[in-house]
């Protein structure tokens, strides 16, 4: 169960190479490990890559007891402190009314669409393009929010800037 901890930890590492407040060793080839104890210290002291990692640890129950409650809550710090995938995840969590909408044997949580929303509002300010087509979607048909066609052409807008290519004619 560990070892599965270290692989999500060093996903998460991966993913955030361009925060300053990464996880990894700034030394190249080196393999950096850490102690639950540890991760749960940067996650205090402001690291929000080690919140996220918490966050997936304890969604998903690999070497700590799953809760959901705590996963929320680290997500939730990870995403306040500027780590992107989190808020995506929390605005997924909450608009699907699951901890995971991909597997069937996870637990639920209460739908909270106000929730979703704000949390795909912080994950497209951070530059999460995701979550900025979920914005032009929310916008689109109006879920949430009222129908807006020129502010749902700006989000679509933004996540084609950002890169994603397929949405660049939505809305149009």
């Amino acid at each position: 169960m560990f070892a599965r901890f270290c692989v999500i930890l060093f996903c998460v590492c991966v993913l955030s190479a361009e925060d300053s407040a990464s996880l990894s060793d700034d030394k190249e080839d080196t393999k950096v490990s850490y102690t639950l104890q540890e991760v749960e210290q940067m996650c205090e002291n402001k690291n929000a890559s080690a919140c996220a990692s918490l966050g997936l640890e304890y969604l998903y129950g690999l070497s700590l007891k799953q809760d959901v409650k705590k996963a929320l809550d680290y997500m939730q710090k990870a995403c306040d402190g500027g780590f992107a995938p989190s808020c995506g995840t929390l605005s997924v969590m909450y608009e699907k009314g699951t901890a995971d909408p991909y597997l069937s044997d996870m637990p639920t949580i209460k739908k909270d669409l106000k929730k979703a929303f704000k949390f795909a509002q912080k994950g497209c300010d951070l530059n999460n393009i995701g979550m900025c087509a979920r914005l032009g979607e929310y916008y689109a048909n109006g879920e949430v929010v009222a129908k807006d066609s020129k502010k749902s052409k700006e989000f679509f807008k933004k996540a084609c800037d950002l890169g994603y290519k397929e949405i660049c004619n939505k809305g149009e």
